[in-house]
C-alpha cells in the first residue's frame, strides 16, 4: 500500500507540473499556444491582437519569440516584407531560451526562405532553407514515417529556388527528391516534382525527357478524388500537349490539350485554349481555331497572370478580316494591353499593320489624355464658378449689411434731433 500511495503521489505531481509552469507565464500565453497547436482558431486580427498583447506584457524569450512568429506569419500572408523582421527576431530570442521547439525553429527559417525567394533574393532564400534542414531532420524523427516530409519539402523549395536561375543543381535535387518521394509513396509530391522537371527539360528543349516526366504524372490517375492531384493531372496533359506541339506531333498535342480541359476550372483552361487556337490555326482549320479562341477570350477578363495573356489577341487577329487601311481590332487591343503593362511596343515590330496600329493606339491614348484633361478643365471651371459665386454672394451680403447699418445709424441720428423718421 505505501508503494501504491507513493506512486499515486508522484503521478499527481507529474500531472500538476504543466500547470505550475503555466502559472508563471503571461495570462494570454496559453491561448496563443492553443492557436499555435491548431486547437483554437482565431481570425488574423484576433491572433495579431493576442500576439501583440504578449509582446507588451511578457518577459519570457520563448513567449516573445512565439508572438513574433504569429505576427510574422500574419504579415507574410498579407505579402508584407516586414514579416521577415519578426521571424529573424524570433530566431535570436530562441537562442536565449532553454525551450526546444523544433517545429518553430524549422518554420521560422522555412518561411524566411519563402519570403526572400518571393522578393527576388534567391541566395538568401536558399540560405534559410539550408539552415532549416537540421531542424527538419530532427523534427521528422518525432513523426510517424508517412508524415516525415519536412526535409523533402525544404529540399523541394530549394530546388525551386535554384530553378529560378536555371542552376544545374535544380535538376539534381529534383531527381534525388523524386526517388525519395517514390519510396515514401507521396503521390502529390511525385506529381509536383515531375511537373517541375518536365518544365525545366521543356525549356531546355529536351522534349523527350520532358515528355517522360509529364507522362509519369498520368500514372497516378487512380488518385483522382484528391483535388490537387486532379490539378497536376491537368498540368501534365497541358504540358504534354504543348511539348508535342513544339515537336510537331500535332495529333498527340491536340489529344492531350483537349484532355487537360476536363481537369481545370475556367481560369486554368485559358492556356490550353490558347495553344489549341494556335494549333488549329497552324492546320488552317479556322472553325476549330475560332471555337477555342472565342472560348479563351470569354475567360480572358478573369486572367490575372499568364505568359499567353497577350498571345490570344495575336491569334484572334489572324482569324479576323478587316477593311483595307483599317487596323485589326484584336491587334489594337493587344497593343493597348501591352501599353498598359508598361512594356516596350518595339517588341511587336513583326506584327502586321504595325504603323496603322501604332497610330491608332497613340490616337487612343491622346484621346484618353485629352478626355482626362477636359474633365480636369471642367472641374476647374465648375470650382472656379462656385468660388466666384460665393465671393459675389458674400460681397453682396456684406454691402447689404453695411447699407442696413448705415441707414440705422442715420435713423438713430435723426431721432435724436427730434425729426419724425421711420426706419424700415
Amino acid at each position: 500500500m505505501p508503494g501504491r500511495a507513493l506512486y499515486l503521489f508522484l503521478f499527481s505531481l507529474l500531472l500538476a507540473t504543466p500547470h505550475i509552469s503555466y502559472s508563471s507565464r503571461t495570462p494570454d500565453f496559453p491561448t496563443l499556444i492553443k492557436v499555435y497547436d491548431g486547437v483554437v482558431r482565431l481570425s488574423d486580427d484576433e491572433a495579431y491582437a493576442l500576439a501583440t498583447s504578449i509582446l507588451e506584457r511578457s518577459q519570457d524569450p520563448y513567449e516573445i519569440a512565439l508572438a513574433h512568429y504569429h505576427i510574422g506569419y500574419i504579415k507574410k500572408r498579407r505579402n508584407d516584407l516586414s514579416s521577415a523582421k519578426h521571424y529573424i527576431e524570433a530566431i535570436h530570442l530562441l537562442e536565449d531560451t532553454d525551450t526546444t521547439d523544433l517545429f518553430l525553429e524549422l518554420s521560422l527559417r522555412k518561411n524566411l526562405g519563402v519570403i526572400y525567394k518571393q522578393h527576388g533574393d534567391i541566395e538568401s532564400g536558399i540560405r534559410y532553407y539550408q539552415e532549416a534542414i537540421p531542424f527538419a531532420e530532427a523534427y521528422d524523427k518525432t513523426l510517424p514515417f508517412e508524415r516525415q516530409t519536412n526535409v523533402m519539402s525544404l529540399k523541394y523549395n530549394m530546388a525551386n529556388a535554384y530553378s529560378e536561375n536555371y542552376n544545374p543543381k535544380a535538376v539534381d535535387m529534383y531527381l534525388q527528391l523524386l526517388g525519395e518521394a517514390k519510396s515514401k509513396g507521396t503521390v502529390l509530391k511525385i506529381a509536383q516534382i515531375n511537373n517541375q522537371l518536365g518544365i525545366l527539360f521543356e525549356k531546355a528543349k529536351e522534349y523527350d525527357l520532358a515528355i517522360e516526366h509529364f507522362s509519369d504524372i498520368l500514372e497516378y490517375e487512380y488518385a483522382l478524388p484528391n483535388k490537387k492531384i486532379q490539378l497536376y493531372l491537368g498540368y501534365a496533359n497541358e504540358n504534354l500537349g504543348e511539348t508535342y506541339f513544339k515537336k510537331g506531333q500535332i495529333e498527340l498535342a491536340s489529344k492531350y490539350l483537349i484532355a487537360s480541359l476536363d481537369y481545370f476550372e475556367d481560369e486554368n483552361k485559358f492556356n490550353p485554349l490558347v495553344i489549341l487556337t494556335e494549333l488549329y490555326l497552324s492546320l488552317k482549320d479556322e472553325d476549330k481555331a475560332r471555337k477555342y479562341g472565342e472560348w479563351a477570350m470569354s475567360i480572358y477578363p478573369e486572367i490575372q497572370k499568364s505568359e499567353k495573356k497577350l498571345k490570344i489577341f495575336e491569334l484572334m487577329a489572324d482569324l479576323t478580316t478587316t477593311e483595307e487601311d483599317q487596323p485589326n481590332e484584336y491587334l489594337t487591343r493587344m497593343l493597348i494591353e501591352q501599353r498598359s503593362f508598361n512594356q516596350d511596343l518595339s517588341t511587336l515590330a513583326d506584327l502586321k499593320d504595325k504603323e496603322n496600329l501604332y497610330r491608332v493606339v497613340d490616337s487612343y491614348y491622346r484621346e484618353l489624355e485629352a478626355s482626362q484633361r477636359s474633365a480636369e478643365y471642367r472641374e476647374w471651371i465648375v470650382t472656379g464658378c462656385a468660388v466666384l459665386i460665393t465671393i459675389i454672394v458674400l460681397t453682396a451680403g456684406y454691402f447689404m449689411i453695411m447699407d442696413k447699418r448705415r441707414k440705422k445709424e442715420l435713423a438713430e441720428g435723426l431721432s435724436k434731433d427730434g425729426s419724425d423718421f421711420k426706419y424700415y
